[in-house]
């Protein structure tokens, strides 16, 4: 079976809706194609055909496909735990938590703060 889960589509497909509905966004020969089984209704492949932009879909015992969408996430979430393992983590919040802020002067204690001099002109003369 020369068919291999396309990881950056199966990211956006919840284990369970796969399982559900036996249908799997893979690759074939270099093709992206939708695997599903004979019982996956015709509606939910014209909508994860359309949703993911999938132009073919190929029919594979129920029991291959239930396997291949198993053997899919499980290989995502290791990949998942293998990046955040290494600190590499595509998430902008956790990236966002890399980057070190400077410190709040307002929320200083003790610290000198800057002083202003504001001085406004009215029209009799200086306000100060």
């Amino acid at each position: 079976m020369n068919i291999r889960p396309e990881t950056g589509l199966i990211k956006q497909i919840p284990i369970g809706y796969a399982r559900k509905y036996e249908a799997l966004p893979c690759t074939h020969n270099g093709n992206m194609i939708l695997v599903v089984s004979s019982e996956t209704p015709q509606e939910i492949i014209d909508e994860m055909m359309r949703l993911t932009g999938i132009g073919k879909y190929e029919t594979r015992p129920s029991k291959e496909v239930l396997q291949l969408i198993d053997e899919a996430y499980e290989m995502a979430s290791d990949n998942d735990d293998y990046l955040a393992a290494n600190g590499i983590d595509g998430d902008i919040f956790e990236l966002k938590s890399r980057i070190e802020e400077s410190p709040d002067l307002l929320d200083s204690q003790g610290a000198k703060l800057p002083s202003l001099n504001l001085r406004t002109r009215c029209s009799s003369g200086p306000f100060v």
